[in-house]
């Protein structure tokens, strides 16, 4: 099911962001808009609870948090925890 969804692109319909969203090929991974923001106790709709304050394109957070594409191979991504001693 993984290799078949790779490359696959969601229709606007279904990926209901204002970026593309697709399965990256390699990875498996989906790469969709991220709504950053806040939670909210009241919203203007009784079902309104977090406010929208930026929307990230999902391919730019990859590439902004490992660079190069944000592209590694299995088990080949840089660590970043601060308890590694290398």
């Amino acid at each position: 099911m993984a290799k078949a969804l790779q490359d696959f692109h969601l229709p606007p319909e279904v990926a209901l962001g204002p970026n593309p969203a697709f399965y990256r090929a390699g990875q498996n991974q989906l790469l969709a808009s991220l709504f950053v923001g806040e939670a909210q106790a009241k919203g203007s709709a009784p079902d309104d609870f977090f406010k929208v304050t930026k929307v990230v394109n999902g391919v730019k957070s990859i590439e902004s948090a490992y660079g190069y594409g944000g592209y590694y191979a299995y088990g080949t991504a840089p660590n970043t925890s601060s308890s590694d001693p290398d």
